[in-house]
């Protein structure tokens, strides 16, 4: 799954509308950044507004949040399919 959403990240194929963090701050993806096929974060040189201040800078891509194992130094968005919240559902 999580190679699924890497594509769709890759290839901006997730909605334009409506993306918002897990407490409820608007997300626009400027550009999804470049690919990392080795170790590290699975993007890198993001550019994304959150709440309308531009970030640039990693991102790192898993499908649940308990799949977050270890922080990241220069994380600029951790992108989840399902929260925590939403996890058992």
């Amino acid at each position: 799954m999580e190679r699924l959403l890497h594509y769709v990240w890759k290839n901006r194929l997730m909605p334009r509308q409506g993306l918002v963090t897990t407490d409820g701050q608007r997300v626009e993806v400027l550009s999804p950044g470049f690919h990392n096929n080795d170790a590290g974060p699975d993007f890198f040189c993001a550019d994304i507004v959150i709440d309308g201040e531009d970030w640039m800078g990693n991102v790192e891509i898993h499908t649940f949040s308990s799949d977050w194992l270890r922080p990241l130094q220069c994380l600029c968005l951790q992108c989840l399919m399902k929260s925590k919240q939403t996890e058992q559902l």
